[in-house]
């Protein structure tokens, strides 16, 4: 799948593109052999086993945003948990 990230954001929320943890490489279950994590930004946006990046002036929906009207700005929103017992 693929998705949009404006590059400003991600420099201010300090991306970054993971390919080992804990001193391993990432393995495909964890989204190797490349990742791209903002934890700024809900999971649809942390593309696994990414292919490359692509720098361009154009804004368009990802996959989860055109198939699952998912909000183009992946931004965790504040707000409160209720646990219910």
């Amino acid at each position: 799948y693929d998705t949009t990230v404006p590059l400003s954001e991600a420099l201010n929320n300090d991306a970054m593109l993971a390919y080992e943890i804990n001193g391993q490489p990432l393995t495909i279950e964890n989204g190797g052999p490349l990742r791209w994590i903002d934890f700024n930004l809900y999971g649809y946006k942390q593309v696994k086993r990414l292919q490359g990046i692509r720098i361009t002036n154009v804004d368009k929906k990802g996959t989860w945003e055109t198939k699952m009207q998912y909000d183009p700005s992946g931004k965790i929103q504040p707000g409160r948990i209720i646990l219910v017992e």
